[in-house]
């Protein structure tokens, strides 16, 4: 995305999501159903599969070198914790926990000399992380339930500032124009592509909707 740092420069900084599929420890849980990650679960989910795992996540996340991810599918902070660890990029990171009944999480990482923090709000299957970017302020949201964002924007007054509103996932039936937001995936959708298969076509499920333009990532 590009945030305009001043009137008379701009500043390009990449922003990834990062759907892990269910990134679960090999503990089990009191709260929900984890049972099938598990050694002794249907899945067999025991350490050495675990390691590989962080392992692979790590190793993509080092290839795509972006300044800030937004994860999704992380079971607790651990998990998060264990993949920074791995990561021979330099992130710092911010989880929260959403006690949803499948026990999965967002978690932002970031470039702390980057990136600057400044206001977390973890809401129903969503996560908003606002802070600034060379000066400009941004809200940077994961999201998988489109009422939510309506509440994040409304209760929290992005819309009335000038803040830049980047949101990562999948908000299924959100009305972006109400919000003064651009689907970056919406030509590539309409021309048939996807992130995930569904029947037998390619589906696009998670979505980079913002209110930033240009001339390649708008329409």
């Amino acid at each position: 995305m590009v945030i305009s740092a001043s009137a008379q420069r701009s500043r390009s900084i990449g922003v990834a999501y990062y759907n892990v599929d269910k990134l679960y420890d090999t503990i089990p849980s009191t709260f929900y159903d984890d049972e099938a990650y598990t050694p002794q679960g249907k899945l067999y989910w025991d350490s050495e599969k675990y390691e590989r795992k962080i392992s692979n996540i790590a190793q993509v996340l080092d290839s795509m070198r972006m300044p800030i991810v937004m994860l999704y599918g992380v079971e607790n902070e651990a998990v998060v914790r264990d993949i920074v660890e791995r990561c021979a990029e330099d992130y710092a990171y911010i989880h929260r926990t959403q006690d949803y009944s499948d026990g999965l999480d967002f978690a932002l990482l970031y470039y702390g000399d980057i990136f600057f923090p400044e206001r977390v709000t973890s809401w129903h299957k969503a996560l908003c992380v606002e802070g600034s970017i060379a000066g400009q302020e941004v809200a940077i949201i994961g999201n998988n339930r489109s009422s939510s964002i309506g509440v994040l924007i409304n209760e929290l007054g992005l819309r009335s500032g000038d803040s830049k509103i980047v949101i990562l996932g999948s908000p299924n039936k959100l009305n972006f124009d109400k919000y003064g937001l651009s689907d970056h995936l919406a030509q590539a959708s309409h021309a048939g592509y996807g992130n995930r298969v569904r029947g037998n076509r390619w589906e696009m499920y998670d979505r980079v909707i913002s209110n930033l333009c240009n001339t390649t990532s708008c329409g």
